[in-house]
């Protein structure tokens, strides 16, 4: 039984690069999703994701429609002309904002480690 959950193991492990390689094959042909690299937190991985599927995002006029896209505007409730902001709404792509997020903690992370201006601003700006 071992050996066959050994075996099954390796076979994954066989997959997973396999896979790891495609999307790496992709993100070497894809414009955009190299341009999207250049962005500190997002990998080939992020950056194939999302080129994958907000295409050319020629619809999304500007940031504000693409995180409302992702799900991760505040909800409105606007009576009476007064706006209400609550919590994200976390309606969109879910798999697409987990990696964006995951990415973003990474960079928060790191930022203790380096000297340069975004990373002193993380640590320097005073809290929103």
């Amino acid at each position: 039984m071992m050996r066959d959950m050994y075996e099954r193991l390796v076979l994954l492990d066989k997959q997973i690069a396999r896979y790891d390689e495609l999307i790496h094959q992709v993100h070497k042909t894809s414009p955009a999703s190299q341009r999207l690299e250049k962005i500190r937190g997002v990998g080939p991985l992020i950056a194939t994701a999302v080129s994958a599927a907000a295409g050319s995002a020629a619809e999304l006029s500007n940031g504000r429609q693409f995180a409302a896209w992702l799900g991760l505007t505040p909800r409105q409730h606007s009576p009476g002309g007064k706006d209400r902001l609550f919590g994200i709404t976390r309606r969109g792509y879910g798999y697409l904002r987990m990696l964006l997020v995951h990415g973003a903690r990474s960079i928060v992370q790191q930022a203790i480690k380096h000297t340069d201006t975004l990373s002193r601003w993380i640590f320097d700006a005073p809290p929103v």
